[in-house]
């Protein structure tokens, strides 16, 4: 066995079969890699795995909860934990396409800046409704698949919506 001590996301994904996330010297979520990634369960271990897009959130009800920085109210087909502070969503996890079923929520968008990668593109939005003064969302896409006219509205599924604590 080997440990690994890196400050490196890709790397450790990478290179490693099990991972513990550290914050303050102290382990606060461990496990097999994929999972960890996955379902990083906290905001320290979202930010950790990579997510650009997190907010603060309220429980409204068993399966329900408020976004109130992006102005979305959502019903989801899972028990939403009493411990919920915030959520995140990968900005790869956004798509044009909308999908049958109650697990799919579109958005409407306003596009506000965009960063050209290597090998892909991000675009930067902001929900109908949402603040100027907060974050942009962030939707990161392969270059090929840049769109001809940009969208008004974006769908996620209820699956890519991380449930996070403190």
């Amino acid at each position: 066995d080997t440990i690994l001590v890196t400050h490196n996301r890709d790397e450790a994904y990478h290179m490693c079969e099990r991972l513990a996330l550290m914050d303050n010297g102290h382990i606060f979520s461990h496990g097999n890699v994929k999972s960890v990634f996955s379902c990083p369960k906290t905001v320290a271990g979202a930010r950790i795995t990579g997510c650009k897009n997190i907010a603060f959130a309220q429980k409204t009800g068993s399966h329900s909860l408020q976004i109130p920085e992006w102005k979305l109210a959502l019903t989801l087909p899972y028990e939403i934990p009493e411990a919920l502070c915030a959520v995140g969503i990968r900005a790869h996890a956004f798509s044009i396409q909308p999908t049958a079923g109650p697990s799919c929520h579109p958005i409407s968008v306003h596009f506000c800046g965009e960063m050209e990668e290597p090998f892909e593109w991000i675009l930067q939005f902001r929900i109908q409704g949402q603040d100027k003064d907060t974050p942009p969302i962030w939707w990161r896409f392969a270059k090929e698949t840049y769109p001809k006219e940009l969208p008004k509205t974006l769908y996620f599924q209820s699956s890519d919506l991380l449930l996070l604590q403190a």
